[in-house]
């Protein structure tokens, strides 16, 4: 913290903008080492700290709150929320102040790179992208693949995150497909086509998320999107019309919603379309970048403001 301090007073920036809840509570904490009071944080998610019951959550859950009623909205710093579950329980618990907050939805998404394109032949294939950790759901698809079998291919991307205590282990990933009930193909750079490559696209997520970032790029490569109904993933599908969503830890319910979607061709492309245009209309890059940049020009003096 310190270090980062004398990096802030060196540099001495117009406006801070810090994203998560880690960097937001050290950075803020340097910021006032170093006198710089123009910040922007970025919660983008409560997550693990805030959703989970397991002990070391809990051990950090009020360590992690004192730090964000000290540096989330301290005077001249916004808080930027990507979804209003977020932003109403910091609100209610007094980290925020109401008239620092302020609402963007997601971190926007490449609508020329991810594009909708007619659905390729053959079997239907079904697609999870995120990080193999458990509050990803990743146990939750493999178990609705198992159910499902031989109606679908499913395929998980993403990488184990050996520094995090919940990552799914590279042999539980390799189990399941022994088993025969998904493909696993790892970390990989070319989402848009492997989107393109796919019918369904699912995000069972157990916790908290801001608005993943691998939703948004479905809903604008136009595929359907089967989700939790938990902050964060429910801001990505309108239920019935871009998809469905399902109750977290319910690999019955998520299941039968695919289903639905591997029965119904003439849904998933009603679906698509309908996600596609939602994306283009309120989650593109420009239109987020343009939200973000008012923030910005909202704390500058206006003798700044060219």
């Amino acid at each position: 913290m310190l270090e980062l301090a004398r990096v802030y007073r060196r540099l001495r920036p117009d406006i801070l903008h810090h994203i998560a809840l880690k960097p937001i509570v050290i950075g803020g904490l340097a910021a006032r080492l170093a006198g710089i009071r123009r910040i922007v944080n970025a919660p983008v998610g409560l997550g693990f700290v805030f959703s989970s019951d397991r002990a070391l959550a809990k051990l950090l859950r009020p360590m992690v709150s004192l730090g964000l009623r000290v540096t989330l909205t301290p005077p001249g710093a916004k808080a930027i929320f990507e979804n209003p579950d977020d932003l109403a329980v910091l609100s209610a618990a007094g980290m925020v102040r109401a008239d620092d907050a302020v609402l963007i939805r997601g971190a926007g998404v490449n609508t020329e790179e991810f594009y909708a394109a007619p659905e390729p032949a053959g079997a239907v294939r079904v697609i999870l992208i995120a990080r193999m950790i458990r509050e990803k759901g990743i146990a939750d698809f493999c178990d609705a693949a198992r159910r499902l079998k031989g109606a679908a291919e499913f395929v998980l991307v993403g990488a184990p995150d050996p520094g995090n205590p919940n990552t799914v282990t590279e042999a539980e990933l390799r189990a399941w497909e022994a088993e025969g009930i998904v493909t696993w193909l790892g970390a990989r750079r070319d989402i848009a086509a492997l989107l393109r490559g796919a019918h369904i696209a699912v995000q069972p997520s157990t916790y908290r998320e801001g608005l993943p970032k691998s939703a948004l790029e479905a809903m604008a490569s136009g595929r359907p999107l089967v989700a939790t109904d938990i902050p964060g993933c429910r801001e990505a599908v309108v239920d019935g019309e871009t998809g469905f969503l399902v109750p977290p830890r319910d690999p019955a319910a998520l299941a039968a919603a695919i289903a639905k979607l591997i029965a119904e061709p003439g849904l998933r492309a009603a679906f698509g379309k309908a996600a596609r245009r939602r994306a283009e209309q309120e989650f593109a890059e420009p239109i987020i970048c343009a939200q973000t940049l008012r923030v910005y020009d909202a704390l500058m003096p206006p003798e700044n403001l060219t």
